[in-house]
Parts: C-alpha cells; structure tokens; sequence
C-alpha cells in the first residue's frame, strides 16, 4: 500500500472514527482504494467509517495505533505519504519522516446485512432527535436508561430519554421505523453520531435490524450496537396537557433561575414554582425563603404549585431555544416548545405556614420541611 493525502484530512476522519471507542490502545484500519482512503474504527459498541480524498499509487490496508497515528496527522500540515511494508508502515510529512509498526488482530467490524428498517431524513432532522442524550441516565444499575429511544407514533419519529429525574423529548415527521421500544441508541454511540453529522446538510440513511442501528451519509457510515432492553412506555410518565399553565419567556426564567441559583446554599437547594395571579410567576427557594425570590412576567392560567430540584430544571432548559416556553404543572413539571417536551420530577415539600405569593417569605421553622424526589415510576 502507497497513498498520499491531506494531514487534516486524516486527522479529522481519524478523531471522527475513533470518537465512541473507550480510552486505551485504540487501533484504525486504513484501506486505500482506487482514488480513497477509507478510516475505519472499531469496538465492541461501534463501528465508523470515513472515506477521505487520496491518490493512491497502490491499493492495501493496514492497522495502526489510533493514537499514534493522529499524533501525527494532526499536528503536521499539507501531505502526508504513506507507504506500508510486512510490519510496518513509513510515513513522509513535510521534511518529517516516521515509522510506525503495523498491528494484528484488531476489532472485528460490526456489519447491519439483515436490515429490517430504514428511513432517508435530514440531517438536521437527525440532529434534533439525538438532543435528548442531555437527560439521559448514567447509572450501571439501570443501563437502558443510559441512552435514547427510538420509537414511530402517529407518523412521527419520537426520540426519549430520561434519568428518572429529567426527561426530554423530540419529535419529527417521518415514516415508520420502529415501534416496539427496542431502539435504544447508547449514549456514547449518540455523543459520536452527533459529532460525525454536526456540520452535515444533506440527506442521510437511518438503518435498524433487532441489534444494530445504522447512520450512512456522503462518505460516511457509522454502525452502534443497541442497548438489549424494552425501554419504559414513555405513556406512562408523560402528563396529559394541564390547564394550570403559564406561557413565559424562556430567557426570562433562565435569567431568574441563575440569579437564585447564585444564592442558594445547603446541600440539597429547592426551587418553588407559584403563580395565582394572571401576570406573574413567583419563584424563591423553598430552605431559603429570605436569601432569594423574585416575580417574572408571564400569562398564566389556572393555578400553579411546585418545587423541584434547581440544578436539574437549569440543565433541562439548556436544551431549549425558543422564545417561549410553556410550563405546566401536575404531579411534575412540564415544559413545551413546539415539538419538545421536558419534565422536571417534583419534590415534595411542606408549605405550611404559607405566605401569599409576592409577599415577604419568613424562613420555615428549622427541620418543618421535609422533602422526598418523586422519580418516575417504574423507569
């Protein structure tokens, strides 16, 4: 093998290959062929593919220490050469010339040929749907928790994910693709399909069979393992539409969150959400009542009570960008915006005594309040 391409080039496709693969010794396969260089990284979890531009004088392949091979390609500038013998492979860059030894028995390549499913959308579509990896679970014990569902409803293609305290979900119209909550995409395949795809504007091909789930673009094809679970029915944790509701500027609660967030104290701050009047929502930390609280405009209807951790509404509303959000309140707290839906779990919190919202809070009888997280039920 004796091929010649750009530095960049390589040291992109090498980061993008090996990005779901667990640290330690990582190996690449590099396979020249014809007026290519195709980039592929395997593990146990993953396999990516990336094909780079390259003039090849003859065709082969090679694996190579992953780290190693980048160390060079991205710190190098215009062509590298590569020339492979038995054992290893030299490597000419500028006036740098380099060795590195070929290794043996690396990963096998994971291969979807038993598709059952596949579906062609954008790929800012896609984009969207891996969004709600940011509330996904990380916990061992509760494994399919720690990455996305996949699931077809009412001609749309749904994308979930919760860690029992958080929950967010997306969705885009799309024909069907899977309906039997088996699709569950790991968070780090997500977090490397993300990366692969972020400055991506075409078209791309979603493939699943009953163990794998297969993303394919211009030059690219990235293969991830499921997570061998049913997920939780997401029916059974997502309230139905209420009337106690407030429609809020999304910058505005955030800014208020922030400003009570920078006061809070104690090991375990708690964050009320109140309104009963039309043009108002009263929020102040329920341990705290005289270190912080504040009223912010919003157009509220019926009547809203709810304290929920602060950290884990902040993180949830990261994941929004629109204008205006809707909040409602149940027995958790919901936000909207337009085909995204979160849900914050509640806490359970005394309120006796109480004070009127707007008013001056007094600080609660030391130990009166006692809380307990409502986490969702059976996930």
């Amino acid at each position: 093998m004796r091929m010649s391409l750009q530095a960049a080039d390589l040291g992109a496709a090498l980061a993008h290959a090996t990005a779901a693969m667990a640290a330690g010794k990582r190996m690449v396969r590099l396979a020249a062929r014809e007026s290519a260089v195709v980039v592929i990284g395997s593990d146990a979890t993953m396999s990516t593919s990336i094909e780079v531009p390259a003039t090849v004088e003859a065709a082969g392949e090679v694996v190579l220490d992953a780290a190693r091979i980048a160390g060079i390609a991205s710190h190098a500038s215009g062509t590298m050469t590569l020339s492979a013998a038995d054992t290893s492979v030299g490597i000419t860059t500028g006036q740098g010339r380099y060795r590195l030894p070929v290794l043996v028995n690396p990963p096998a390549e994971l291969v979807l040929d038993d598709e059952e499913a596949s579906i062609v959308i954008a790929a800012q579509d896609l984009r969207y749907l891996l969004e709600p990896v940011a509330c996904a679970g990380r916990e061992a014990s509760r494994f399919y928790l720690n990455g996305i569902l996949l699931l077809s409803e009412g001609g749309r293609l749904t994308s979930t994910a919760t860690d029992g305290v958080r929950l967010l979900r997306t969705s885009i119209v799309a024909p069907e693709f899977s309906t039997d909550r088996r699709l569950i995409i790991p968070s780090k395949s997500v977090v490397a399909i993300e990366r692969l795809i972020r400055r991506e504007s075409g078209m791309l091909t979603l493939r699943r069979n009953s163990r794998l789930f297969s993303v394919g673009g211009a030059g690219f094809t990235a293969i991830t393992r499921l997570l061998d679970f049913t997920y939780p029915d997401p029916a059974r944790v997502l309230p139905e539409a209420s009337s106690d509701a407030a429609i809020i500027k999304r910058q505005d609660l955030v800014d208020s969150l922030a400003r009570l967030m920078a006061v809070m104290d104690g090991e375990a701050p708690l964050l009320v959400i109140e309104w009963h009047a039309p043009d108002e929502i009263f929020l102040y930390l329920a341990r705290q009542p005289d270190a912080g609280s504040d009223l912010v405009e919003a157009e509220t209807m019926g009547d809203g009570l709810i304290v929920v951790a602060p950290q884990a509404l902040a993180a949830l509303l990261a994941e929004f960008s629109s204008a205006q959000l809707r909040i409602e309140v149940t027995n958790r707290l919901v936000v909207r915006s337009e085909d995204k839906l979160g849900v914050v779990a509640s806490m359970k919190w005394d309120f006796t005594p109480r004070t009127a919202p707007g008013a001056t809070v007094r600080a609660t009888r030391k130990g009166a309040g006692k809380t307990r997280n409502r986490n969702y039920e059976n996930v």
